[in-house]
């Protein structure tokens, strides 16, 4: 029988993408919040800790936890809930986890708005955490707590620290909502003002890293983590051009005001030296511009 492996929040986008491609390895089981029908589906609520009463009795491989709020993006108000289900609410479910001895891997799902504005580029997973919002202070404080959580209780931790995501189903976003305009010849307006992240990282490369770590990494050290990128400098306006080039497109770009955000990309020379890696961005962006506009002139 292969390994078992729970995506905790497993429903989501990435989860529904990465269920996927880990089927092909593994024997996988996902989570969600709400009560569902479903084969190899535990309903896992943060904020019902009862819940956590529907996988007492299993033990899993590796448990890969993407369940997080993420209505703290761009907030800066301390009630945010992403701070308490984040926060709180995720120790207590591991602590569940260490207390029923469920697995002794984890994968935690962090990320790159952990970090500050860059004084050295590229940023690496040693750099200064001082995040801009609600949700990446979250994500920092979770951080902190797997790291606690893994030495106190002898679960080894790998925490990934994730740019933004695009491709997929998702019918929404800059580069898809970039992409359908430059198809159909349309002015592409960009404002950038107050931008601090956008999308740098196709959600098919994201699952087919993620594989290739869990079967490389060999889990030697209890607590480690890893930046998730192509190690390039992504430009957000530069993107916009390509998109216009690969599609042949006649549309115009009028980027409203100054230019609202600094350089801003993660060091993959760990990840590098861990899996091997031949994934570009520039390659994945042309894969999914095609997918793209393959689909909407088959409608």
């Amino acid at each position: 029988m292969s390994n078992k492996v729970l995506l905790v929040g497993g429903s989501g986008f990435i989860g529904q993408h990465l269920k996927k491609s880990l089927s092909n390895h593994y024997q996988v089981y996902i989570s969600g919040s709400s009560e569902r029908n479903l084969e190899n589906y535990f309903h896992l609520n943060f904020s019902e800790p009862s819940t956590f009463q529907s996988i007492q009795h299993i033990q899993f491989d590796i448990i890969i936890m993407l369940a997080a709020s993420m209505r703290g993006t761009g907030d800066s108000n301390l009630t945010n809930p992403d701070l308490e289900i984040n926060t709180i609410r995720t120790s207590y479910f591991l602590q569940f986890i260490a207390d029923n001895n469920i697995t002794k891997r984890i994968v935690h799902i962090s990320s790159m708005t952990v970090y500050a504005i860059p004084e050295i580029l590229p940023v690496s997973e040693t750099s200064k955490r001082i995040p801009l919002s609600i949700y990446g202070l979250s994500k920092k404080i979770s951080e902190d707590i797997t790291e606690f959580f893994s030495i106190s209780n002898n679960i080894n931790v790998m925490v990934l620290r994730m740019p933004g995501i695009f491709g997929g189903n998702r019918k929404s976003g800059y580069i898809y909502n970039t992409v359908k305009n430059a198809v159909q010849h349309k002015k592409i307006e960009l404002n950038t003002e107050g931008l601090g992240y956008w999308e740098c990282m196709y959600v098919e490369d994201l699952c087919k890293i993620i594989i290739d770590l869990l079967g490389y990494y060999n889990w030697s050290k209890p607590f480690e983590t890893f930046n998730f990128s192509y190690g390039e400098k992504i430009d957000f306006v530069n993107v916009a051009k390509d998109i216009i080039r690969l599609t042949k497109s006649k549309s115009e770009i009028f980027v409203q005001g100054e230019k609202g955000y600094v350089d801003f990309w993660l060091d993959n020379t760990k990840l590098k030296s861990t899996i091997p890696f031949h994934y570009t961005f520039n390659k994945a962006l042309e894969n999914y511009v095609h997918k793209i506009v393959d689909d909407l002139h088959s409608r």
